[in-house]
């Protein structure tokens, strides 16, 4: 492994205690292995991507493997895992405050979204299921939040069933969905004579005016969740007044584009003005250097699912928050 340092690793260790299923226990740790010691008690040291350093002993390594820091070259946005998307989709809508469980991320943003305020469950948390959902439920307690899990899948639907017999219920549902750049430079247009499309690395006091959760405006306190990404950008499409008619959020992140908080004033919906916002953000991503698209829409809006499937979106996969609704506020 020594040639490995300073790279991404992937390595699974046993874990030391019986699985969920009874089985033998693992441990999954993805991160860039900063230092190897050989002395007496020989020990890998891996930084994940939360900032957490995780010592590994190697005689109780199953598997390790170096992994390219994104997904390798794809020929179409559909090939890619769920995993990575997941990873991806984690680090282009960041919360202000993240801690690591093992493998899990505890994530929190003030209550301000279901992803930045929820465990991604990628991995091993390291410890019994029973006794990572107590540190979960203490850690969301503590900051007056509700326990919240997000689960990909198929990928997660053992930890799924698991949370169902232990009483957390079904939040919503969220499919994700995927398409090629060069696809989508081809289905979307520019905006109308009557309007144009600015580029911005922050959003401006229209563009957060603009912008809803549910149908709650968002306030000023947002904005660090907002830019909180390597590469953020915002698009606003604009009358010839100045008036803010749409908007939407990229952040790119290596070869992707993750898109989110796409909205039209409710004037001007089904004028195109929503899809000229989607082309910006798509051509000023290819300028980057981004091949892929990736967003994610809630199965209880239709129009926005439809409109996706016309541009070349493909379903990739859903995920599902569980909800411990003893710890709702």
């Amino acid at each position: 492994m020594a040639a490995a340092i300073g790279r991404r690793v992937s390595v699974r260790s046993s874990a030391g205690v019986p699985g969920p299923t009874g089985g033998p226990g693992f441990r999954d740790v993805v991160g860039v292995l900063e230092s190897i010691d050989t002395s007496e008690e020989p020990r890998w040291l891996i930084r994940t991507r939360t900032g957490d350093l995780v010592e590994v002993r190697p005689a109780a390594v199953v598997a390790a493997k170096i992994v390219p820091e994104f997904p390798t070259r794809l020929r179409s946005a559909s090939e890619i895992d769920i995993a990575s998307v997941e990873a991806i989709a984690a680090e282009a809508w960041q919360p202000l405050e993240r801690e690591g469980l093992g493998d899990w991320v505890l994530r929190a943003a003030a209550g301000f979204t279901g992803r930045a305020n929820s465990v991604l469950p990628l991995g091993d948390p390291g410890m019994p299921v029973d006794e990572a959902l107590a540190v979960v439920k203490q850690w969301y307690t503590a900051r007056s939040l509700p326990s919240l899990i997000q689960l990909p899948l198929p990928l997660l639907a053992d930890l799924d069933l698991q949370l169902s017999e232990r009483g957390w219920e079904r939040d919503h549902t969220v499919a994700v969905m995927v398409c090629d750049i060069a696809q989508l430079l081809i289905t979307t247009h520019q905006a109308p004579e009557s309007a144009t499309v600015d580029i911005s690395g922050t959003p401006d006091a229209a563009w957060l005016a603009s912008f809803r959760y549910g149908e709650t405006p968002v306030p000023v306190s947002v904005v660090p969740i907002m830019t909180r990404a390597v590469h953020p950008v915002f698009a606003s499409a604009r009358s010839s007044s100045g008036d803010t008619l749409a908007i939407g959020r990229g952040a790119i992140i290596g070869p992707w584009l993750a898109i989110t908080a796409v909205e039209v004033a409710a004037p001007y919906r089904r004028s195109g003005l929503g899809t000229s916002v989607l082309g910006a953000l798509a051509r000023y991503a290819s300028i980057h250097g981004s091949r892929h698209v990736l967003l994610q829409v809630a199965h209880d809006n239709p129009n926005a699912r439809s409109l996706y499937d016309r541009l070349g979106f493909v379903a990739h996969h859903d995920y599902v928050y569980r909800l411990l609704t003893t710890g709702r506020r």
